[in-house]
């Protein structure tokens, strides 16, 4: 019962303590193997140790403790958590392969149709996300646990729509759910407001875990996926081959696939509720993970796919190893002497309508402290006239994209502050300003203070979708974000007389398309829903645009809606659609869970962040429902919810009564009924939404609940190491 009280209560009170009890079984099964010399798994020493998973093996602080030096330390506490293995290549993974099992219930194509999605997204950001072009994702072939959390940052969008209703929205609010507990678990910096956060998340995710077990696995008829029936095809062959015979199994192989149900009763989903006090106790997970250790298996495996993969791999992989240092040590002697000399990158991306292409601008080494930076080529001018008349049929560009490019100007000359809308200037205005040259670049590249106060770097490119979108600072509205696709990258010299002087001053822009909500549906954090957006119909003004490149905060990364295709409504035939032959994506959803900024930019209690824009509540929904289920027990069932100090054993642990039953909690019934009530308040919020402001309004719109704003994280301990 993940995330329960009682679950809570049963950790804290069954917390392993190094006691007599404990070191007397070990002492047993060692006497049964080294004395009487029995084999190692025997039936006796199973009963012995079985139990409590023990090993025949002394612990060295154990020894010290039953020395009786006055040494209480219970070395159960020094154990941590481990990420890696337990959730992105555990419980992640195991309700990943579930969901391909129902999506292969439904049949070929909504595998197919799934696979598909998730190859139109682009890789985003240093590594954070890797492209998924040429995979087929159900496949899982050569995936590491980076591939998998790839995986669970993008997946809703593309699965959105595959299964009926409501089995389709019970999926995807539990895959909301992971996403969020997963992104709050790798934090590299948490505050007692983040890890309540993640306490009150647990909760959520186990109450969806068990709804997902109980419930919609139980609606789907799912047996082994074809990876699963050829692996164990294989290991039958494998196995009847050595014995000579062909087993039972091996002829249950034969006869088709077998039956596979979702298990949640796991060690690694109970473990999930033991990453709060772990945190608190030894700081932020990335401290302990095992990520790093296993990045070692790189190169190995990478010698092995370079050799004979036969019995003589160890060698092939020894002198390929040496090679490469001595590869190494070569290139270090001749960069010393000034012979090495850096290979040009290969660029692989296509021409794209008028967009140049990056190897004829390449961006130089800035300080990070500068906010953004563009290139200072002069290789690609565009002549504003000739410009215009070639897309002077397109209605991304018509006849107004000189007069708002001057208005947009003139308005920063001037000083106006950015309210999402260009001055309008007369035409006696405008011709006061000398547009000498107009130069465009293939991208620009951002800085920004990430939560946990240092400097990272998004790369803007018109040329790759999944690049090309933008985040500002919202004026108006409840939602602290704008959000656009930036279609040109220019930089402009100009002469007004109001800069004081006659030489030409260079001054950056970029072409926008704005995007704003959708005003029949409503996401935020409470509904377990991405935010939605689309783009501003090209029928009404303030669909295209110009932006100071300042006032972008960072990249974003938006995922098409696919559930609902392609329009042509919103923009005519144009070069600057999304598809060439079937026009725009009818929406996209905001991802905030692309990497751990992302995510604290839309819960708040960034550190780093100067400001917290979504504010937080002080209590979530679901810690409110905790409180009424813990009114249940006597107050002095519990003494201590903090689990105990790590060299004191179990004196601090929670102290509860004998008869931990009279605690009874139905969970299944209390889950049904918080359901219901989330299901009441998302009809309400539905039919509010549907009396909503005109369809994509520039201003997009925040969570329709009202919170209290969050004015800092003064009073939290900071867990970061």
């Amino acid at each position: 019962m993940l995330g329960t009280a009682q679950d809570r209560i049963t950790i804290a009170q069954d917390r392993r303590v190094d006691d007599d009890e404990r070191r007397n079984k070990v002492e047993s099964a060692q006497k049964l193997l080294y004395e009487q010399g029995a084999a190692v798994g025997n039936q006796r020493g199973e009963l012995i140790l079985k139990e409590q998973s023990l090993v025949p093996t002394n612990n060295a602080f154990s020894v010290l403790n039953s020395m009786n030096h006055g040494i209480t330390f219970n070395f159960f506490n020094m154990l941590a958590v481990d990420l890696m293995h337990e959730v992105e290549l555990g419980v992640w993974k195991s309700i990943f392969i579930h969901l391909i099992r129902i999506m292969q219930s439904e049949g070929s194509g909504t595998v197919n149709e799934f696979n598909h999605r998730f190859r139109t997204i682009g890789n985003f950001g240093r590594g954070t996300i890797h492209s998924f072009v040429n995979t087929n994702v159900t496949d899982m072939k050569n995936f590491a646990a980076r591939n998998f959390e790839d995986v669970l940052q993008c997946i809703i969008p593309c699965f959105e729509g595959l299964l009926e209703e409501p089995y389709d929205t019970d999926i995807t609010r539990l895959l909301y759910l992971m996403a969020k507990w997963h992104g709050l678990a790798k934090l590299r910096l948490h505050t007692d407001s983040t890890l309540r956060i993640l306490d009150s998340t647990t909760t959520a995710l186990g109450r969806e875990i068990r709804r997902f077990s109980s419930k919609t696995c139980k609606s789907f008829k799912t047996v082994e996926t074809q990876k699963e029936y050829s692996a164990r095809k294989r290991r039958e062959t494998a196995r009847s081959s050595k014995t000579g015979q062909q087993s039972a199994a091996s002829k249950v192989a034969s006869t088709g696939r077998k039956t596979r149900t979702f298990n949640p009763n796991t060690f690694k989903i109970h473990s999930l509720g033991h990453y709060v006090e772990v945190i608190g106790r030894f700081g932020t997970t990335d401290s302990f993970s095992m990520q790093i250790g296993e990045t070692c298996h790189r190169d190995p495996k990478r010698f092995y796919e370079m050799g004979s993969k036969g019995p003589t791999y160890v060698r092939e992989a020894a002198l390929a190893h040496r090679r490469k240092k001595h590869v190494q040590e070569i290139a270090r002697k001749a960069a010393k002497v000034g012979l090495h000399r850096k290979l040009p990158r290969k660029h692989h991306s296509k021409r794209k309508r008028f967009s140049p292409n990056s190897k004829g601008d390449p961006l130089q080494n800035k300080s990070p402290h500068v906010h953004h930076h563009i290139g200072t080529t002069r290789n690609n001018r565009i002549h504003l006239t000739e410009f215009i008349e070639e897309y002077q049929n397109d209605p991304a560009v018509s006849n107004s994209f000189a007069t708002e490019l001057r208005d947009h100007i003139l308005g920063r000359i001037h000083g106006r502050p950015f309210d999402g809308e260009e001055s309008v200037f007369t035409d006696e205005e405008r011709s006061a300003l000398l547009i000498h040259g107009l130069y465009q670049h293939a991208r620009f590249t951002c800085n920004y203070t990430t939560y946990d106060v240092r400097r990272e770097q998004d790369v803007i490119n018109p040329n790759s979708p999944s690049r090309s979108f933008v985040m500002v600072k919202a004026v108006a509205g409840k939602h602290p974000f704008w959000y656009a696709r930036v279609l040109g990258i220019f930089h402009l010299d100009i002469v007004h007389k109001g800069l004081g002087t006659c030489e030409a001053k260079r001054i950056e822009v970029l072409w926008i398309r704005w995007m704003g909500e959708d005003p029949d549906y409503v996401g935020n954090d409470k509904k377990h829903r991405l935010h939605r957006v689309g783009y501003v119909p090209s029928n009404g003004p303030g669909a295209f645009g110009f932006l100071d490149p300042s006032l972008v905060i960072r990249g974003a990364h938006l995922i098409p809606a696919f559930a609902f295709g392609y329009t042509t409504e919103l923009l005519p035939k144009s070069n600057w659609w999304d598809d060439e032959q079937h026009g725009d994506y009818t929406n996209y959803y905001v991802n905030q869970f692309v990497d751990r900024d992302m995510l604290m930019r839309y819960i708040g209690h960034g550190v780093g962040h100067s400001v917290n824009p979504l504010t937080a509540p002080s209590t979530t929904p679901i810690e409110d429902a905790e409180e009424e289920l813990m009114e249940d027990i006597p107050s002095e069932r519990i003494t201590n919810l903090d689990g105990g100090d790590l060299g004191k054993g179990d004196d601090s642990a929670i102290r509860a009564d004998e008869s931990l039953e009279n605690c009874n909690v139905v969970v299944e019934e209390q889950d049904d009924e918080r359901e219901d009530l989330d299901r009441a308040e998302e009809d309400d919020e539905d039919d509010e939404a549907e009396e909503g402001d005109e369809v994509n309004d520039k201003v997009v719109a925040e969570d329709e609940e009202s919170e209290e704003e969050y004015t800092g994280n003064d009073g939290d301990e900071i867990y970061a190491y």
